[in-house]
């Protein structure tokens, strides 16, 4: 739609999560005061209770009771019906609630039309406050009485009722200039390296791209005629306007953790163009270098070939059998790595009509000491597997997900981790010590586990000569290594595949059918499911391709 007049015109992908805060402004404004609460004139009663009560003769003191407040905000009939939960209403709106053991964050984002009433609204808060406050304190005193005499003893004697101290020392801070210099200019005082992608999300509409490519399915390959087409893609519509609708939550999905796939993809690109780099030296460290970034991309890619299914259900109960393909389509599971990139997205975007343009840095993580225990992180890790596959105590195995990811997290650290010496791993002899290590986990349990616990102890010096190796190459090569990562990860599409749609299902649904994706299997969550679904590829040429995204990405230091 054109805009009106001067401002942004601002098209969205998908609804997200957002805060009525205006709303809730605009009330608690209006029960400052006592009057908004006729039922409670009493002043003996919280709901009748000033916001300010002023004791100047007595105590000089200066009573704020907010529960008061509270009391009225949620007596209030318009309060319960503004806040009442509902599709479209409440204080958060347009939330999906989140599969079990994972987070949903809501913040920064206000709902339609708040932008425009809560400058007003909290002018009229603010008023409210002055005006209560003018009404609990007399014309004849003063709110100076509220100052202390002999402050510091004062604030000393609280410390001490407080069980702690008061040093009264001056906060002084300096505001100085700071610059950054440029990329290519190296120097004794450099002491980090950070890779920065500019990265460019196709802004398109996301349901609608879904709708377009399930008719022309429909139509094309299971040959429905133009009704049965409308009928199913009308409840499509439908499943997407639903309360906790499985559509919402494969769209948040998408621009999401299939999002968080591209910038996987950018850091094994990263580190690929690291291990080049790395092997064109004879030293022992970055020959080491290069075999872990080796071991590292092969498993990642086998595990999509090979079936590597672990089954420990004999030693750790019905709950301990997983698939290491699964586990390794998490992106946060790479931050068992003691020497890897993670990305951070920055604060700021911006929207315009074709794309989204934000700033993703890749930093590196180098095996850097543990401020609480002082030891290598590669350690600490090892020694959180330890404790918690080791330990006696049944209440740490309540969990599965936490169980198969510490699992999950031994045999990829086992596999990954070379010696010094040790023969380099290939793509043929991969699967072989997989399967050994599955063999011996499945056959010897918690002892199978100590003994590769103990092997992987051995691996803390070649992690630290990896770490010195990776600061070296990026301090020495910088340049040829984004310009390497920089082509081979440019242009990246999130690929949805056909089988994502539950065509069964939708072919000639009704409009109260419900789950027309897949759905999780068990012992597993949807969002690992959907990962078998999509495919992060340099050209949407995927096969049984539905839909795709573009994401393009810039690199520079």
């Amino acid at each position: 739609m054109p805009s009106q007049g001067t401002g942004a015109n601002v098209d969205p992908r998908s609804l997200k999560p957002s805060i009525d805060l205006a709303t809730v402004i605009e009330l608690l404004a209006q029960a400052i005061s006592p009057s908004s609460n006729q039922a409670n004139t009493d002043p003996l009663n919280p709901r009748g209770m000033e916001l300010f009560e002023f004791n100047d003769k007595q105590n000089k003191r200066l009573r704020i009771s907010t529960s008061a407040v509270m009391y009225r905000l949620f007596a209030q009939a318009k309060f319960k019906e503004a806040f009442k939960p509902a599709p479209g209403g409440g204080f958060i709106q347009d939330l999906s609630m989140p599969a079990y053991g994972n987070r949903s964050r809501v913040g920064g984002c206000l709902s339609d039309g708040n932008a425009t009433k809560l400058p007003g609204a909290i002018d009229r808060l603010m008023a409210a406050i002055d005006q209560a406050l003018n009404t609990a304190v007399p014309s004849d005193s003063l709110l100076s009485t509220l100052l202390l005499d002999e402050a510091e003893q004062q604030l000393k004697h609280l410390a001490k009722k407080a069980g702690t101290t008061f040093q009264n020392i001056p906060n002084t801070a300096n505001l100085v200039h700071i610059a950054f210099q440029a990329g290519d200019t190296k120097d004794n005082k450099s002491v980090a390296t950070v890779i920065c992608a500019r990265e460019r999300v196709e802004n398109t509409d996301y349901f609608e791209q879904m709708c377009s490519a399930a008719a022309e399915y429909l139509e094309n390959e299971l040959d429905n005629n133009e009704d049965d087409v409308n009928s199913s893609i009308a409840t499509l519509k439908e499943e997407k306007n639903r309360y906790d609708s499985q559509i919402q939550r494969f769209l948040n999905f998408i621009d999401d953790e299939a999002l968080s796939r591209v910038r996987l993809t950018i850091s094994f690109r990263i580190m690929e163009a690291i291990a080049e780099n790395a092997r064109l030296s004879n030293e022992p460290d970055y020959q080491l270098l290069a075999e872990y970034i080796n071991r590292i991309l092969l498993l990642v890619t086998s595990a999509q070939e090979e079936d590597y299914t672990f089954d420990l259900t004999a030693h750790f109960g019905s709950a301990a059998e997983f698939d290491l393909a699964d586990e390794l389509s998490k992106t946060t599971f790479y931050y068992c790595l003691a020497v890897w990139p993670e990305w951070k997205t920055q604060i700021f975007e911006q929207k315009t009509k074709n794309q989204v343009d934000r700033e993703v840095s890749y930093r590196f993580r180098v095996n850097g000491d543990n401020p609480e225990l002082g030891k290598p992180a590669f350690e600490v890790r090892i020694e959180k597997i330890k404790e918690y596959l080791l330990s006696d105590d049944q209440s740490s195995l309540q969990k599965p997900w936490e169980l198969c990811r510490r699992l999950a997290q031994l045999i990829f650290l086992a596999v990954v981790v070379p010696k010094k010496d040790e023969e380099t791993l290939t793509k043929e002899s991969l699967p072989g010590v997989v399967n050994q290590l599955r063999a011996n986990l499945q056959s010897q349990g918690k002892e199978a586990i100590r003994q590769t616990l103990e092997e992987l102890q051995e691996g803390s010096e070649s992690m630290k000569s990896i770490a010195k190796a990776l600061m070296k190459v990026l301090r020495d090569k910088s340049q040829k290594v984004i310009s390497q990562a920089q082509d081979r990860s440019s242009q990246q599409f999130i690929c949805v595949k056909s089988s994502i749609i539950n065509w069964d299902r939708l072919e000639g649904a009704t409009p109260d059918v419900r789950k027309l994706l897949v759905e999780r299997q068990e012992n597993s969550s949807e969002q690992v499911e959907w990962f078998k679904h999509i495919q992060i590829c340099e050209q949407p040429a995927t096969s049984g391709l539905l839909f795709s995204v573009k994401v393009t990405a810039e690199l520079s230091e």
